[in-house]
C-alpha cells in the first residue's frame, strides 16, 4: 500500500550528496590503436577532468597527471582538449592552458615523460583546442586563441606546432573571427576546417575551407565549400578514399553532405555538394563546444551516425552508394562521440533510465544489442517504477499576450513533461502536483529526454517537471532555431507561459504552485517571465542575465555579437535592450527570486546579479542571492553543486508551501 502524502513532500532516497558527491561523468571518447581514450570527471579533485585510457581487456588507467585538469578555455566553453598518436598523448591543462605531450604506451598502459609544448603566457593568455596529429610532417595542427596584446577581442587562428621543436609555432590561417575543427585527408595533402565571423554563431552561417598543403606544410590553394549558399556547416571529415563529408542545414535539418575526392582533385570551385542523407532529423546539436564527433566512417561506403527527432536519438547506418538509412537502435536520450574501427563502433549514450555510458557495437552483427563498456561512478540507484520518463509534446503558443513577433514566427513549440513518480507514495485524491518549469541555456540549446538524476530528485518528491523547448531551441530544424531572432525575451517567454497554460488546462499541475528555474540564458528567461506573468510563485536564476545592455558590453568574444541576432545591433537598438532587461522592469516582479552566481564567471559576469539583487529583495524579502567564489559559468565543484541544490530546495519550501526555514540537510 502506498502512503498518502501531499505532492512536494514525499520522502526520497535521492539527496544532494547522492547526486553530486562521488559522481563521475564520462565525455570525449575516442578509439585508438589499442582500446580507447576518454575524459573522466574526478569529484575528489573538484570535478577536474582526467584523461583516461581503457584497454581492450577493460583495464582503465589515468594518463594525465593527478594535478592536471584536461579542459580547454577556448571560447570560454572549450573545445576538444586532447589528441594522441601511437606513442604519445597531447592535452591542454586548464589552469595554465598550455599544451603538454606525454609519452604513453597503449599496450602496456605505461606513461612516460611529460613536457610542455607551448610557452607559459600567464593568465591563460594562450588557449588551445581541436588538436590533430599530422604524422607526415610530425606536427600538431590546432586552434589557438590569443589574449596577449590587450586587444578588445582575442585572435583565433589555426596553428601548427612541430613535435621535435615544440616551441616552434606557425600560424596557418588567421582570416576569420573564429576557426575550428581541422581535419586532414588520409594522404595528408589536404586540410579542411571550419570558420565563421561576427555576428554569426556556429549554428548560423559558417564556412568550410579546403586547403592544399604545400611541401613545407603551408596552406597553398584555398577553396570554400558552396560560398554562395549560406548555412551552418559543421564537422568536416575525410573518408578513407579522400571524399570530404560535412554536416549542413541547407534542407532546414542538419544532414550529411559530400564533396567527392575527384572534385577536390580537379581544383575547380566547389559550388555544389551531394546530399547523402534526406531526413527530417538532426545529425548533431548546436556547436557550443568545437571538436564534436557526431558521425564516423565504418568503411568507404558506410557511415555510422545519430539522428535526433523530437528529443529522441537513434543510431543508424547510412549506405552511401544507395543513400539508404538503416536504424540500428532507438530510444536514446542523447547520443554522441561516435567512433568506428575494424568493424566495431563505440559511442556515448544516455537512455531514459540510465545515465551516460560508453557503449560498444559489433557492426558485423548490427542487430546485436549494444554492450555497456563503462559507466561513470554514481550513487543514484532507482528502480524502473521510481523513474519518471519524459513525455514529449507540442502545443500552441498563442494562449496569452501573443505579440506580433510571436505570431509572425509560427505558433508551435515543444516540451518534455515529467510526472511525479515514487512507488512508495501517492497524493490525496483530487490534488495536483506543484510544477517546476526548467528553461535551458543558450538560448540555442535544447532540453533532452536523457535520464537526469537532477530531474528525478524533484519528481521523486512529488513535483512535476517541465522542460521547455521554446522557439529558438535546437533539434527542430534551422527555421525553428531562427524563429527567436530579434524576439529574444518576447517569443521564448510567450512559449514558456503557453506551455504552463497548456499543462494547467489539461489538468496536469496545480495552477497556484508553479516555480521557474534556468541557467545563463535560461536564467534570463526566468527573470523575463517573472516580469511578464504572475503565473509563477518563485523563480531561480543560475548565473542569469538581468541587464542585456551590460551583457553586450561585458561578455566574451564568442557571444559578443550574438545579441545582434537575438535582439538587434548594439548600440543602435539600445532602447530594445533596456525594454527587455528585467533590471528596468523589476517593479513588475512580484514573486521571490533566488540568484546563484559564480564570482569567476566570464560569460555572464557577477555584476549581473549585483545589479538586480538589492532591488529584488526590496520587492520581496524572500529573495536570496548566493555567490560562489571559486566557480565560473556553470558550477562544477561537488560541494558547490550540493550547496546550490540545498538552497534551491529550501527556497521552494518557503516560497511554494509557506514553510519556515528548516535545518534539514539534503547533503547527507
Amino acid at each position: 500500500m502506498k502512503q498518502v502524502i501531499e505532492y512536494g513532500h514525499w520522502p526520497s532516497s535521492l539527496t544532494a550528496a547522492t547526486l553530486f558527491a562521488g559522481a563521475e561523468t564520462i565525455s570525449s571518447v575516442r578509439l585508438c590503436r589499442e582500446g580507447l581514450f576518454f575524459l573522466l570527471s574526478m569529484p575528489e579533485e573538484g570535478n577536474a577532468l582526467a584523461l583516461m585510457h581503457l584497454s581492450p581487456h577493460g583495464q582503465s588507467t589515468r594518463v594525465s597527471p593527478p594535478d592536471f585538469n584536461v579542459r580547454s578555455a577556448v571560447h570560454e566553453y572549450g573545445g576538444m582538449p586532447y589528441t594522441f598518436s601511437d606513442d604519445s598523448v597531447f592535452f591542454c591543462n586548464f589552469s595554465d592552458q598550455r599544451l603538454y605531450q606525454r609519452v604513453f604506451d597503449q599496450h602496456s598502459q605505461q606513461a612516460g615523460a611529460l613536457h610542455a609544448m607551448t610557452p607559459d603566457a600567464g593568465s591563460k593568455a594562450l588557449r588551445y583546442a581541436d588538436m590533430i596529429v599530422d604524422e607526415i610532417r610530425q606536427r600538431l595542427i590546432c586552434v589557438r586563441e590569443d589574449h596577449r596584446d590587450g586587444a578588445a577581442e582575442p585572435r583565433n587562428t589555426l596553428i601548427s606546432i612541430a613535435l621535435a621543436a615544440p616551441h616552434d609555432l606557425e600560424v596557418l590561417f588567421e582570416d576569420s573571427d573564429f576557426v575550428a575543427t581541422p581535419s586532414l585527408s588520409p594522404d595528408g595533402t589536404r586540410l579542411a576546417f571550419q570558420t565563421w565571423s561576427h555576428p554569426n554563431m556556429p549554428w548560423d552561417d559558417t564556412q568550410i575551407h579546403i586547403a592544399e598543403l604545400s611541401s613545407n606544410g603551408h596552406l597553398a590553394t584555398q577553396r570554400q565549400i558552396c560560398p554562395k549558399r549560406p548555412g551552418s556547416l559543421l564537422q568536416p571529415m575525410f573518408s578513407p578514399t579522400g571524399d570530404l563529408t560535412f554536416i549542413a542545414d541547407w534542407s532546414d535539418w542538419w544532414n550529411l553532405y559530400r564533396i567527392s575526392a575527384a572534385s577536390l582533385q580537379a581544383q575547380e570551385p566547389l559550388e555544389t555538394a551531394e546530399r547523402l542523407l534526406e531526413a527530417e532529423a538532426e545529425v548533431c546539436g548546436p556547436q557550443w563546444q568545437s571538436g564534436q564527433h557526431s558521425y564516423d566512417y565504418v568503411d568507404a561506403d558506410t557511415v555510422l551516425l545519430g539522428l535526433n527527432k523530437d528529443c529522441a536519438w537513434s543510431l543508424a547506418l547510412l549506405d552511401l552508394r544507395g543513400k539508404k538509412t538503416t536504424i540500428l537502435h532507438s530510444g536514446f536520450g542523447q547520443l554522441d562521440n561516435l567512433c568506428c574501427q575494424d568493424g566495431r563502433a563505440v559511442f556515448l549514450a544516455t537512455t531514459a533510465t540510465a545515465s551516460t555510458a560508453i557503449y560498444s557495437l559489433d557492426l558485423r552483427q548490427p542487430d546485436s544489442t549494444p554492450e555497456t563498456v563503462l559507466h561513470g561512478r554514481s550513487t543514484v540507484a532507482l528502480t524502473q517504477d521510481n523513474i519518471s520518463k519524459a513525455q514529449h509534446f507540442s502545443y500552441s503558443t498563442t494562449n496569452e499576450a501573443a505579440s506580433k513577433k510571436a505570431a509572425s514566427n509560427g505558433n508551435k513549440a515543444y516540451g518534455l513533461f515529467y510526472a511525479p513518480q515514487n512507488s512508495d507514495y501517492e497524493a490525496p485524491t483530487g490534488t495536483l502536483p506543484p510544477l517546476l518549469v526548467s528553461i535551458h541555456g543558450g538560448p540555442t540549446g535544447s532540453a533532452k529526454s536523457a535520464f537526469n538524476p537532477g530531474i528525478q530528485f524533484w519528481t521523486s518528491r512529488g513535483f512535476a517537471w517541465l522542460d521547455v523547448n521554446h522557439r529558438g531551441s535546437a533539434g527542430y530544424g534551422r527555421r525553428f532555431r531562427r524563429n527567436l531572432y530579434s524576439g529574444w525575451g518576447v517569443v521564448d517567454v510567450q512559449d514558456i507561459i503557453s506551455a504552463v497554460r497548456h499543462l494547467i488546462d489539461t489538468g496536469k499541475v496545480a495552477a497556484d504552485r508553479i516555480a521557474i528555474r534556468g541557467g545563463s540564458a535560461g536564467g534570463y528567461a526566468v527573470l523575463a517571465a517573472l516580469v511578464q506573468s504572475d503565473l509563477f510563485r518563485a523563480g531561480t536564476s543560475y548565473y542569469g542575465i538581468s541587464d542585456l545592455e551590460l551583457l553586450a558590453r561585458d561578455t566574451h568574444k564568442f557571444e559578443s555579437r550574438y545579441l545582434d541576432q537575438l535582439i538587434g545591433p548594439y548600440p543602435e537598438a539600445v532602447d530594445t535592450y533596456r525594454e527587455r532587461s528585467p533590471l528596468y522592469s523589476i517593479t513588475r516582479i512580484n514573486a521571490p527570486v533566488l540568484l546563484l552566481q559564480g564570482r569567476l564567471d566570464k560569460v555572464v559576469p557577477p555584476n549581473q546579479a549585483d545589479a538586480i539583487f538589492t532591488q529584488l529583495q526590496r520587492q520581496n524579502p524572500l529573495s536570496r542571492c548566493v555567490y560562489f567564489d571559486d566557480e565560473g559559468h556553470g558550477f562544477r565543484k561537488p560541494h558547490n553543486q550540493m550547496a546550490a541544490l540545498e538552497a534551491e530546495f529550501a527556497f521552494y519550501e518557503e516560497a511554494l508551501f509557506n514553510l519556515p526555514p528548516t535545518d534539514h540537510n539534503l547533503m547527507n
